[in-house]
């Protein structure tokens, strides 16, 4: 399965997400992908989701998983934290 987040969003298609990501102001290419291989990873991104809301850290109704440049949060599933890492390493070799 996969979807895609903007913002605090996500959605089954990657051009209502990247068209989302325009609409706030942000490029096309900030529009996260998010990849659910089996039902453990389903699981691990929902308990993420859950957490961050029970912890505070996200509103309710927003419930985003936050981008994290450092990905050293031990509650960010590491299927997102590989995407984080892969797109900085994209940003600094672009030199932004």
């Amino acid at each position: 399965m996969i979807v895609y987040q903007s913002g605090t969003r996500f959605f089954p298609m990657k051009a209502d997400a990247e068209r989302h990501a325009r609409e706030e102001g942000r490029k096309a290419s900030e529009v996260c992908k998010m990849v659910i291989n089996d039902r453990d990873e389903l699981a691990l991104a929902l308990n993420t989701l859950s957490y961050i809301v029970h912890q505070g850290i996200a509103p309710i109704e927003a419930a985003p998983v936050p981008i994290r440049e450092t990905g050293e949060d031990d509650w960010v599933p590491s299927f997102i934290q590989a995407d984080w890492e892969r797109r900085r390493k994209a940003r600094q070799h672009k030199g932004e």
